[in-house]
C-alpha cells in the first residue's frame, strides 16, 4: 500500500470500514489495487469456507409436526393457522403450543381460564410421550417407535424417512378434530373452519 503524503487512508481511523474503502481506492492507484486484492481474497474464502453462509448445501427453515409416539397421533402446524418452523411453534399466540397444551390437560373444565368443551380430546395426550418432529431429523430416529404405537411396521435397513415423513404415512392426523374442538368451544383459534 502507498505510504505517501498524499495518500493516507490508514489514517482517517474515526471513518467506518466502507468509508476507508470507498475513500482508498480512488486517490491512489497503489492503494487501489491493494484494496481490490484483499476484497477478492475475502470474497474467494466465503465461497469456499464449509462453514460459511453461502455454502453449498445450505438449507431453508426446518418444519415441525406435533407427533404422539403413544398412540400414533400427529398434529399439523399449518392447519390450526398457524406456522410450521421452531420459532414459528414457539411465538404463535394462537397455534401448536396452545393445541399441546389442551392435548396434554389433566383436568381440563374445573376451573376458570379452561376451555369450554367436553371433547374427548381434550386432555387425550396427558402422560404420552410427544416429540416435535423436523423434517431434517435423521432418518429412523423415533419412527420404530411410533410403528409399534399404530401397528405398523418400520424396517430400519430398508426405510430411509424420518419421523416427519413417517407419521403422515401411517398415523393418525388429529388436526382438523382438534380445530373443530377448538371452534365449537368458541374459542378463536386457527384459520380454518370446518
Amino acid at each position: 500500500m502507498c505510504r505517501s503524503r498524499r495518500c493516507k487512508p490508514w489514517a482517517s481511523v474515526s471513518r467506518s470500514r466502507s468509508t476507508w474503502l470507498s475513500t482508498a481506492t480512488p486517490r491512489c492507484p497503489e492503494a487501489s489495487a491493494s484494496v481490490a486484492g484483499i476484497t477478492a481474497a475475502r470474497i474467494r474464502s466465503k465461497d469456499t469456507d464449509p462453514v460459511g453462509p453461502f455454502r453449498e448445501n445450505s438449507r431453508m427453515g426446518q418444519y415441525y409436526l406435533l407427533v404422539n409416539l403413544t398412540n400414533g397421533q400427529y398434529v399439523k402446524p399449518h392447519d390450526l393457522g398457524g406456522g410450521a418452523k421452531l420459532l414459528e411453534v414457539a411465538f404463535s399466540t394462537h397455534g401448536l403450543l396452545s393445541a399441546l397444551a389442551v392435548l396434554i390437560s389433566s383436568g381440563n373444565g374445573r376451573g376458570g381460564g379452561d376451555l369450554d368443551s367436553s371433547d374427548p380430546i381434550v386432555g387425550s395426550w396427558a402422560g404420552h410421550r410427544v416429540v416435535l418432529a423436523g423434517d431434517y431429523d435423521d432418518p429412523g430416529l423415533y419412527c420404530e417407535d411410533f410403528a409399534t404405537a399404530v401397528g405398523a411396521e418400520y424396517d430400519e435397513a430398508r426405510d430411509s424417512t424420518n419421523l416427519y415423513a413417517f407419521a403422515p404415512q401411517v398415523g393418525v392426523d388429529i388436526s382438523r378434530a382438534l380445530h373443530r374442538c377448538f371452534h365449537e368451544a368458541g374459542e378463536p383459534f386457527g384459520v380454518h373452519a370446518t
